[in-house]
């Protein structure tokens, strides 16, 4: 058997899994409630201001499909 030790305060609800899946997926979960950190906020929300103050300067999906597809020729 192995011990784990989290060194933050995790507040692990579940302390056994059958297996390492099981384990990967519960810690998956617990990110996803946890949800963005304030540092991630900040960064999305002067991303999503340059793109509105700066519409010219973005590609769209097909234009970046297409670029890639060139590169990779």
């Amino acid at each position: 058997m192995t011990t784990i030790t989290i060194k933050n305060d995790e507040n692990i609800s579940q302390t056994n899994f059958d297996t390492l899946d099981d384990f990967q997926l519960y810690l998956l979960q617990m990110q996803q409630e946890a949800g963005l950190s304030e540092a991630h906020k900040k960064i999305l929300d002067e991303r999503l201001l340059d793109a509105k103050n700066n519409p010219g300067n973005s590609l769209t999906y097909i234009e970046l499909k297409s670029s890639i597809k060139r590169k990779n020729v």
